[in-house]
């Protein structure tokens, strides 16, 4: 394992954490019409989304980390910034009363293939604890002593962590599509309980990882 890769993987597995994308997945895996070809859409657009952001991360970290030097204490300055960012996003969630689901199913259910695409950039983009933990995960890489060939593996293995409740859920239904149906039925009634206070408890602890993490770089 590269030191880049060490360093953020961590944050990866938090960013995997995501309710909000995993419950949505689920919705479009149970459409009775085209649930596959719609799962592939969903999960195409909501990679579209973590590969533009992480590429222009990764650009962007590198390009300070040649500007800068990669010890530079800006760089512990943005773990600082990214957990006060996660610790209000936990915050106002456990202030803020949850908003009922929207009812999707009924327009969803006629909807053209290349809507579930459009849904998966919209679900990722407004995810916003995972991203906060996908963009300091790309600057762990970017800061790294190693080759670019190196930090290009790392960034895809990164990739696919966070977005194991995008993909994980559609290979389950194409190999095993009775053990899928059981273990994301009851994962969609886990979330549709603990869904708020999974996401509190990501933000907080996270929060705190960069903060310690952040202080150690000053």
């Amino acid at each position: 394992m590269t030191g880049g890769l060490a360093a953020a993987l961590p944050l990866a597995l938090g960013a995997a954490v995501s309710p909000t994308v995993l419950i949505a997945n689920l919705l479009v895996l149970s459409s009775p019409t085209k649930p596959r070809a719609r799962g592939g859409a969903f999960a195409a657009g909501s990679f579209a989304v973590l590969i533009v952001i992480g590429g222009f991360a990764l650009t962007v970290w590198h390009t300070a980390v040649q500007s800068r030097g990669a010890d530079s204490v800006l760089f512990a300055w943005v773990d600082i910034a990214f957990a006060v960012l996660l610790a209000l996003v936990g915050l106002r969630s456990l202030v803020t009363r949850p908003k009922p689901r929207p009812d999707r199913p009924g327009r969803l259910e006629h909807a053209p293939t290349i809507e579930f695409a459009v849904f998966g950039v919209g679900v990722m983009l407004t995810n916003v604890t995972t991203l906060m933990l996908f963009i300091p995960a790309m600057k762990d890489i970017a800061v790294a002593p190693e080759g670019l060939a190196a930090k290009a593996g790392a960034a895809v293995i990164v990739l696919l962590i966070t977005t194991i409740v995008v993909w994980v859920p559609l290979v389950l239904d194409l190999v095993a599509p009775h053990t899928a149906g059981r273990v994301l039925d009851g994962l969609n009634r886990f979330l549709s309980v603990h869904q708020r206070m999974v996401g509190i408890v990501v933000a907080f602890a996270f929060a705190g990882y960069l903060a310690v993490k952040g202080l150690r770089g000053l």
